[in-house]
């Protein structure tokens, strides 16, 4: 089957029916009403374009006409002026030698004068030169004082004097507040907050009668118009800034001075201190002699105190003795029950010269 071609049909749409609006133009019809309002301005005419006389290149004149002159053919040229120098002429040729007369070089001696000068350090040298003399002139001379023989006084029996008496400033009294009174305003505030509530309970339960009802007729108020506004001068913020950057930047300029000076004068402080510690060390590093150190006299008196009698401790023996002795008693207890007296004392006596003995050493030791 023969199919046949595809014919076109409108879609009938209805844009062209609709009504334009009326605000809003296309840009076709908007180019247009623009070329129909435009109008072409131009500028005037500059007049001072007509003042101008001359523009461009200028013209070029006719030459001058050219007078023929003389060649100068018989006119008679002066001699070539030669140069003369006022100077010797040097001669580059060497002169014949005098063998009879040796040569003999002759030297020009010369006193150089030196022009009086002084450096910026000579003073200072001068000064210090001085000084270390007179310093050494001082020493020599307490050195020689010190060399002197001086006789010391001979050591007195009578005690030394007493010490001047210290005498303490008066005792003042001072304001002062007791814990007692503190407590009592404590108290007494307490007491006086209680009686307050109290009062204020017992006002709460009083009985209130309530007030008569008012029987007059209520009137409405009139409006008050409030008076009319008046406008207020206003301030700008940006003004306010302004003054306020101003003082900030003045400030700043000033802190910033501030932190300059005070860097330079920690610079010079630092560079100062430096210098002076430099001078210290050189000055310590300098090997110097200690001076003759002299000491207060010794004043030696005779002890009234008699000298200690040394006693052996019998540390070892004594501690045997007692133990024997304590082994003898208790055997003859045992033994002997009736023993002598005599012995007893003896034994007791012993007994006790031990014991002194023992305590005596403890004090030695």
């Amino acid at each position: 089957m023969k199919t046949n071609l595809t014919v076109p049909k409108s879609p009938k749409l209805r844009t062209k029916s609709r009504v334009k609006p009326s605000k809003f133009l296309p840009m076709e019809e908007q180019e247009i009403l623009e070329m129909e309002q435009y109008k072409f301005v131009a500028k005037p005419i500059n007049t001072k374009i007509f003042e101008v006389k001359e523009l461009g290149v200028s013209k070029i004149g006719k030459p001058e006409i050219r007078k023929p002159l003389s060649p100068a053919i018989t006119n008679i040229e002066p001699p070539p002026q030669r140069f003369t120098s006022s100077l010797p002429k040097i001669k580059f040729h060497h002169p014949i030698p005098d063998f009879k007369d040796p040569f003999m070089p002759f030297i020009e001696h010369r006193k150089m004068e030196l022009p009086n000068f002084s450096l910026p350090g000579d003073e200072i040298h001068k000064r210090k030169i001085k000084e270390i003399q007179e310093k050494m002139l001082r020493e020599r001379d307490e050195m020689d004082n010190a060399r002197k023989f001086k006789a010391q006084p001979l050591p007195s029996d009578s005690p030394d004097g007493l010490p001047p008496r210290h005498y303490y400033a008066l005792t003042y009294p001072k304001p002062f507040v007791l814990e007692t009174d503190n407590r009592g305003d404590k108290y007494q505030q307490s007491f006086r907050e209680r009686l307050r509530r109290i009062n204020e309970i017992e006002k709460e339960n009083r009985f209130h009668a309530t007030p008569l009802p008012n029987f007059e007729p209520q009137i409405p108020k009139k409006l008050v118009i409030p008076p009319p506004t008046k406008p207020v001068e206003f301030i700008f913020n940006t003004g306010v800034r302004m003054l306020e950057r101003k003082a900030f930047d003045e400030q700043r300029k000033m802190r910033d001075s501030i932190a300059e000076v005070l860097r330079e004068q920690k610079r010079k402080e630092d560079e100062i201190r430096e210098a002076e510690e430099i001078r210290h060390l050189r000055t310590e590093l300098v090997h110097r002699a200690q001076p003759i150190k002299h000491f207060a006299p010794v004043n030696i008196r005779p002890s009234k105190r008699k000298p200690t009698r040394a006693v052996s401790p019998l540390i070892g023996e004594k501690r045997r003795k007692i133990m024997n002795l304590q082994e003898e008693t208790s055997f003859q207890s045992s033994t002997q029950f009736n023993t002598n007296h005599d012995t007893i004392a003896e034994i007791s006596s012993e007994l006790k010269r031990l014991a002194t003995i023992e305590s005596f050493s403890d004090m030695q030791l």
